[in-house]
């Protein structure tokens, strides 16, 4: 194409894998660079092969050193995740007329001098490249778990029919809280299903290649596509537009469980009767007997509660192994009552 033969350099976001997929296959050489302006202005750089599997930000340039620190400004060996800083010849003198600010984000190390600290969580690999895992203003503690939200939009960007991911928590400091990802997909071929070009996002694939590389606490409860995701005047993801966004949602949902808005399936038989649990502990009215309560926005605090509404609903002891093991209403009706009439409706 009209690329081949050329540098192609990126730079100032986070390199979708998907796009780097299509730009590595337009026949030019392809890098990808990473810097605050504070180190004026690249600071890693690395080639990105033709067959990509995960986008890296490469080593540093000339003239630049990176390391990695603890809370304390300790630093921390290869592999061990930290705040990233940077030193070197690139490295600005401080912020115009606020030396508060410049004093915080602008250090001296002993090895390696006057160095910016990025504020992007980070690790090294043995062989010198930079692993970047978000930022450190967006790692949360979810039901005792530390989660790097940065770290769960990579893993869910690593997919070719994702285009840009934000993950937000809803319900932060209460027992319900859980991790929502809004997925932006990416452009499809010409030809691709829909005829604005836009391909689909296959959620449940999604979910399950989060679950092969997270802890099970760091997987998203809930994958909401949109056509594109908000941004800041500075054309940043607007995290706080996404946040407002999955509580409005979370509310509505609950509103209309509230109102007694259940399916038609929720109306008898054991799997009706569970169906209905299911959908009252998730305050969700959009679920059938099929629905996978984790997949559906459960997980094990949820969980403890929806085995005991079963034994004080149907009368019989269930454990949460049992839930995990049946984790759909069907699947639970079976296995505590198998000659039971379930419903058949297709559900989620």
């Amino acid at each position: 194409g009209q690329l081949a033969g050329r540098r192609l350099v990126c730079g100032g976001e986070p390199l979708p894998p998907a796009l780097a997929r299509t730009l590595a296959a337009s026949g030019g050489s392809l890098l990808n660079v990473y810097g605050p302006s504070e180190t004026t202005i690249w600071s890693t750089s690395g080639p990105v092969p033709d067959e990509v599997v995960r986008v890296d930000v490469g080593r540093p340039i000339a003239n630049t050193q990176v390391f990695v620190v603890d809370p304390d400004g300790r630093e921390l060996p290869v592999g061990v995740q930290g705040e990233l800083c940077i030193a070197g010849a690139g490295v600005a003198l401080g912020y115009h007329n606020r030396p508060e600010l410049t004093a915080d984000r602008f250090r001296d190390h002993p090895a390696y001098g006057r160095h910016y600290r990025t504020g992007d969580l980070a690790r090294l690999r043995p062989d010198g490249s930079v692993e970047l895992l978000g930022r450190t203003d967006r790692q949360i503690k979810l039901r005792g778990h530390r989660i790097e939200l940065g770290e769960v939009e990579a893993v869910l960007l690593d997919r070719p029919d994702v285009r840009d991911v934000a993950v937000v928590v809803v319900g932060r400091g209460g027992p319900d809280a859980a991790l929502v990802a809004f997925v932006e997909p990416a452009q499809g071929a010409e030809g691709a299903e829909g005829g604005d070009g836009v391909a689909e996002v296959d959620t449940a694939g999604l979910t399950a290649h989060a679950r092969s590389l997270l802890p099970s606490a760091a997987v998203p409860q809930e994958i909401v596509v949109l056509e594109s995701l908000p941004t800041t005047a500075n054309e940043k993801r607007d995290h706080l537009a996404l946040t407002r966004l999955a509580e409005q949602r979370r509310s509505e949902r609950s509103a209309a469980a509230g109102a007694g808005e259940a399916s038609p399936e929720a109306q008898s038989g054991t799997a009706g009767r569970l169906l209905a649990l299911w959908q009252s502990t998730l305050g969700r009215t959009d679920l059938g007997p099929h629905a996978n309560f984790f997949d559906s926005g459960g997980h094990s605090l949820l969980g403890a509660q929806l085995v005991q509404r079963i034994e004080k609903t149907l009368g019989v002891p269930v454990r949460l192994a049992d839930l995990f093991a049946h984790p759909t209403p069907l699947a639970m009706a079976e296995h505590l009552d198998p000659d039971a009439a379930a419903p058949s409706a297709p559900g989620n």
